[in-house]
């Protein structure tokens, strides 16, 4: 019989917040490449769509990165999505759940 060594695999966590840090690094040099391309429009939205980017302009603002609302809003709730993550990650790692260790 095996014994259990209680390991906890938390570190796997930690992996995919850097795979999820790398995707948006690529999706970054994407938006610089094609930074200033007016094609953008082809991305016509519902009215859903129409309220959240009115919604989340304002934090749009903040970030001026590229020339494009539509990118710089892109970047602003994708940071922000990322940022959630790796806290979300960072205290998955720090205080482990007792259901983690039994799988």
């Amino acid at each position: 019989m095996k014994a259990n060594n209680h390991t906890h695999p938390s570190w796997r966590k930690g992996l995919l917040w850097v795979f999820h840090l790398i995707i948006f690094g690529i999706g970054q040099l994407a938006f610089y490449i094609f930074d200033g391309y007016k094609g953008w429009h082809i991305f016509s939205l519902n009215p859903s769509g129409e309220r959240f980017v009115t919604e989340t302009f304002p934090l749009s603002n903040l970030v001026q990165f590229y020339e494009s609302d539509i990118v710089n809003g892109t970047t602003v709730i994708w940071g922000i999505i990322l940022i959630i993550h790796g806290l979300v990650t960072i205290v998955t790692i720090l205080w482990p759940s007792k259901e983690s260790y039994t799988k």
